[in-house]
């Protein structure tokens, strides 16, 4: 709730869509509001540190990290095209990461081999500490799409409705040959970048005029005002999602560290512990 871009923008929309018996956690990153079904063979991988589900053939991938992701991803959408699948990839950048190199020669790549990919930047205000006015002079930062020939939309991202509406846009033109769409949602970073941000730069005026506009606040009143959901089912989704977290938490603590030789799998051909064997630790007595 207070983690700003993290829960807003499109992230969001994928989070609290209004898809009834499915898992919350799975739903934000399989983005099962935009596809057809179920999972029959799920496959977890690690894209910076963030899981992403495979469901049939219809499914995003997403990543979490700096300008990068959208040089990484810009190559997965190519392949996605190249193979003729229907996936569509999405990369979530922050306003920051709107303003580094990998950005623009991912998001241009991408329009030029009219992949199947959608940038989201969540113009949260800050990049950790520095303001946007500071890092870019553009206002909207949709506007940066002009210069690749893509079109670009700019959206309330402490609106779930709304940014749902425009990220299922922009899967529909991926999908149907149509290039690179960039989403710009304006929301904002209500906790530090990580824990050791002690948010010294943000007023706190700030702070509680955004604490008004929680994208989780305005949905739940929407569903009621709309009579999508009662006060009963809104309660027993928080404890079911109190109940996953907790449960995720216990077994994340109860697992041993990773092991050190596993450091370097996947990334070349052959496994390099056979080829590098770290020393042997050394005896505790």
């Amino acid at each position: 709730r207070g983690t700003g871009g993290r829960l807003t923008g499109a992230a969001t929309a994928q989070t609290e869509a209004p898809v009834r018996g499915r898992s919350p956690f799975r739903r934000r990153h399989s983005i099962d509001g935009l596809d057809a079904g179920d999972s029959s063979v799920p496959c977890r991988r690690k894209i910076f540190g963030h899981t992403e589900e495979h469901v049939n053939r219809r499914t995003a991938l997403t990543a979490v990290v700096a300008g990068v992701a959208v040089l990484v991803l810009a190559g997965v959408a190519l392949s996605f095209k190249l193979r003729g699948e229907r996936h569509v990839a999405l990369a979530y950048i922050g306003d920051g990461g709107a303003s580094t190199g990998a950005f623009h020669e991912g998001i241009n790549f991408a329009a030029v081999q009219r992949a199947p990919l959608v940038v989201i930047v969540e113009h949260n205000a800050y990049a950790y500490s520095t303001p946007t006015s500071r890092q870019t002079a553009v206002e909207r930062l949709a506007a940066k799409a002009k210069a690749y020939g893509v079109p670009a939309e700019t959206v309330d991202g402490n609106d779930v409705l709304a940014v749902y509406a425009v990220a299922r846009r922009a899967v529909a033109r991926a999908r149907g040959g149509e290039g690179v769409t960039l989403i710009e949602v304006v929301t904002y970073r209500r906790k530090g970048h990580a824990e050791h941000d002690d948010q010294r730069y943000q007023p706190k005026e700030e702070l509680e005029r955004w604490a008004q506009n929680d994208p989780i606040d305005r949905y739940v009143a929407r569903l009621k005002a709309e009579g999508w959901a009662d006060v009963n089912e809104l309660e027993a989704i928080d404890g079911r999602v109190a109940a996953e977290l907790d449960a995720a938490a216990a077994q994340a603590e109860q697992e041993p560290a990773p092991a050190p030789e596993g450091a370097l799998g996947g990334v070349y051909a052959s496994d390099p512990a056979s080829r590098f064997p770290l020393p042997a630790s050394p005896a505790r007595g």
